[in-house]
Parts: structure tokens; sequence; C-alpha cells
């Protein structure tokens, strides 16, 4: 029989209910924890992502996200994580300056590759896209980038960044998708050949464009287990090109 009285208890309860999805009773448990100890910033942490989770279906509770990892921050300033995911939740809220200035502060405290790759995440969403491409272009040449778990995805991304900023048809797009729709299991059996795939439509490639699909072919290659998503990158790159 659990303590009441007793945080570690209900931080284990949290838990439990976290692990069966039970997300508003993670929470409620989280609560009853913080109400006994109001000052542990891991409880303000977990609160924070199991709001986060929430949000995801009811965006009400984006706003209880980020005020529980505040709490987090003003307990513990100096942790570069708890920037990164109060960066994570004011982005998706439409915050974008305060959530490039929340992964700037986490940069002054950790220079990883995962912090530098949240710093570009949130200069992407705030569409200072020319500014993600030199963090990504960074990533990508540090000596530590071919062990890191999100290479695929810096590339990925560093191609919808060069797309997005440039100027730029895509008279053959919807006969790529309509391609891919047909091919998602094909491509995700782990070849990536695109040689039997005829799109229409296709226009000038221009610099930007031959970047993009380059990166969007090292995002294919790395992925062992094949991400839809980034198939669906690289149709999109590819239908903007004459590179077939």
């Amino acid at each position: 029989m659990r303590d009441p009285s007793n945080a570690r208890d209900w931080i284990e309860l949290a838990r439990l209910h976290h692990a069966q999805r039970d997300l508003i009773r993670a929470v409620d448990a989280l609560q009853n924890s913080l109400r006994i100890e109001p000052s542990n910033s891991n409880v303000w942490e977990m609160a924070a992502d199991a709001y986060h989770e929430l949000s995801e279906t009811n965006w009400s509770y984006a706003s209880w996200a980020i005020i529980s990892v505040r709490h987090a921050l003003r307990l513990r300033p100096g942790s570069a994580s708890s920037w990164t995911n109060v960066a994570k939740v004011l982005g998706e809220s439409g915050r974008h300056d305060e959530a490039v200035d929340a992964t700037t502060r986490a940069l002054h405290l950790d220079g990883s590759f995962h912090t530098r790759y949240q710093h570009a995440e949130a200069l992407t969403s705030g569409k200072r896209r020319a500014e993600a491409q030199v963090v990504y272009r960074e990533l990508l040449q540090r000596a530590d980038a071919p062990t890191q778990p999100t290479l695929a995805d810096v590339h990925n991304h560093l191609a919808v960044s060069l797309l997005e900023s440039e100027s730029y048809r895509i008279d053959g797009r919807s006969a790529a998708f309509d391609v891919l729709e047909g091919r998602e299991s094909e491509l995700c059996r782990g070849g990536h050949d695109t040689s039997g795939v005829v799109l229409r439509g296709l226009t000038t490639p221009c610099d930007a464009v031959s970047d993009a699909l380059a990166a969007s072919r090292a995002a294919l290659r790395l992925r062992p287990a094949c991400r839809y998503a980034h198939a669906q990158n690289y149709y999109q790159v590819l239908a903007t090109s004459d590179d077939l």
C-alpha cells in the first residue's frame, strides 16, 4: 500500500501510469508528489513531459507543460536539457523567438551535438532557415557526427530547409506523391533505388535543390529501417530536379 505522504511513492505511481499511457493519472500523481516536495526539479520535468504528451491531443495542456518546465528551470538554471525542453514546447506554441533564445541558453551550458541540433530545430521552426542551414552543415562536419542517432534527421531537415528557402515550382509534386503512395512498403524493405520511378513536370534544377537532393539521399542511406517521412521528402526533392 502506498503512503500518501511519501513523495517517492507518488513518483513511482506516476511512472506506472505513464508506462500504461494513462497520462492524466500520471500528472495527478506527480502533482501530489510536488505538493510534498515542491523543490524537486526532476519531478517538474517529468510533469512537463507528461503535459507535453497530453498537448498532442489537447492543446490546452501546452501551457501547463511550459509552466512545469519553467519551474524546473528556476530550480536548476544550469540544466541544458531543461532549456531545450522548454524550447520545444515554446516552439510548438508558436513562440519561436523565445524557443531560439532558450536553445541559445542551452548552448552556453552544453555544446554537444544534441544541443546544437535542438538549436537548429528551433531556428527552422522559426523560419530562420539560413541560420539553421549553417548549424546543420556544422553538425555534419563534426567528428562525432557518424555516431549520432539523429544524423539522418540532420540530413533530412537540411534538405527541407534548403527547399523551403528556395523559390521553385513543383509541377510534378502531385505525380511524385501519387507514385510514392503506392511504393511505401517497397521503400521500407531496405533498398531505396529510384531508377524505376518516372515523375512528370520536373523543373529546372538549381544549387539549392541539388544540395537538398544529396542531403535527402544521405538521410535515406543512414536509416536502416526506412522512415516514411524521409522517403517522402526524397520524392518531393526529386520532383524538383531532372536527376532521375
